[in-house]
């Protein structure tokens, strides 16, 4: 069955509500049952089985990812291509090209803590930043 956009905001909505899936300060958030007994109300409310509710929020989490990318990243490849595009002999009548933005990423913007404490974990573990 397709997810069109009105099915993917109730079920971002849904699993916003679930803080035992995502939120790992949640109390219940180690717990298999809590999070199992969380997906079987997901899918009951979504009239969808679980397994396709499980893969259609990871694809949601890793397009969210990909359009939220790291600040630092994306700074660095504009800086980049800035210098590529200044070296070479600039071309005249081209249009720019305008990146059209993810209509349910401001949805998906509660994971954002999320995302960060992740990243901040995963950089201070790995020695590049730390206090």
């Amino acid at each position: 069955m397709d997810w069109d956009s009105k099915d993917c905001l109730n079920l971002i909505e849904a699993f916003r509500l679930q803080e035992v899936l995502w939120d790992s300060k949640n109390p219940s958030y180690f717990s298999k049952n809590a999070k199992h007994d969380a997906w079987c109300h997901l899918a009951k409310e979504m009239k969808r089985p679980v397994e396709e509710i499980k893969k259609k929020i990871l694809s949601l989490q890793g397009s969210y990812r990909r359009e939220t990318m790291d600040v630092t990243k994306k700074r660095w490849k504009n800086i980049r291509d800035s210098y590529s595009r200044n070296k070479r002999k600039p071309s005249t009548g081209s249009a720019a090209s305008i990146k059209k933005k993810w209509t349910l990423a401001p949805h998906l913007g509660f994971l954002e803590q999320v995302e960060w404490e992740r990243r901040y974990i995963c950089l201070h573990f790995s020695g590049v930043f730390s206090l």
